[in-house]
């Protein structure tokens, strides 16, 4: 097994080698946002910015994640990408950019998979959060003296999480999609170079909040933990914030 400390010094010393003080470091911000929920599936859309390494082009790119609702587990589909290019050097914000639409292999129609599920769109209205019209539930995340990470709602059971689990399938989505949405980058690494690593980020990924979903379906509503997950050295520039299903705990 790689020690996690290990793979990320080499995998920063692997993206800075070949470059010049004149190339900016990597930047590569990864966020998630629930989208729609269904009898068996949550949906969340992936959206990512990543400068390749230049100062003169970015991509930013979306990706469908289907969380199965019984095991946590993801799967990727490819929505759309879009990479901008500017002859300016040095990345003058104001220059004129030319934008390209890259081929994604995979890409699907959002709408027509929601509605192919069954999907119903997750009704998120900070206005509404206090009057209990929104479709979420907040619970903060607490540790307790033995480390236990406990989620508490509102007229429900205490639900125990296993972080480090957690961390696992988040690792596994993100190598799910940078193997679905790689495009070249500056030098040769790919995105899949930079993310399918185990692990990319260290562990001791920080629960943000947990919260759930209000359910039509008659099952179980669905719990899902945020994660906010940095590299130590390069901090906001190098970072993920995933929402991780947690799998129905039996009785």
């Amino acid at each position: 097994m790689i020690r996690p400390g290990a793979t990320l010094l080499a995998l920063a010393l692997a993206c800075a080698a070949p470059r010049a003080q004149a190339t900016p470091p990597d930047f590569i911000q990864i966020r998630d946002e629930i989208l729609a929920v269904s009898a068996d599936t949550v949906f969340v859309l992936r959206n990512s910015i990543d400068n390749l390494g230049l100062y003169e082009a970015e991509v930013r790119a979306t990706a469908l994640i289907e969380l199965d609702r019984t095991t946590g587990e993801p799967t990727v589909f490819p929505l759309y990408a879009a990479r901008w290019t500017t002859n300016e050097p040095g990345g003058d914000d104001s220059a004129p950019r030319s934008v390209s639409i890259p081929d994604l292999t995979g890409r699907i129609d959002l709408f027509a998979r929601l509605g192919e599920k069954g999907a119903l769109p997750i009704w998120t209205s900070e206005m509404d959060k206090w009057s209990g019209k929104t479709d979420l539930q907040e619970s903060r995340v607490e540790t307790g003296s033995d480390g236990q990470r406990t989620i508490r709602f509102k007229g429900a059971a205490a639900v125990d999480t296993d972080i480090a689990a957690l961390e696992q399938a988040a690792i596994r989505g993100l190598a799910a999609f940078a193997a679905r949405m790689d495009y070249p980058r500056f030098g040769p690494m790919t995105l899949a170079d930079v993310l399918s690593l185990e692990p990319v980020f260290p562990p001791g990924c920080r629960p943000e909040y947990a919260f759930r979903t209000r359910d039509m379906t008659g099952a179980q509503p669905p719990t899902l933990i945020r994660l906010d997950c940095a590299d130590p050295e390069r901090g906001e520039d190098f970072s993920a914030s995933l929402i991780v299903l947690i799998p129905p705990q039996t009785p």
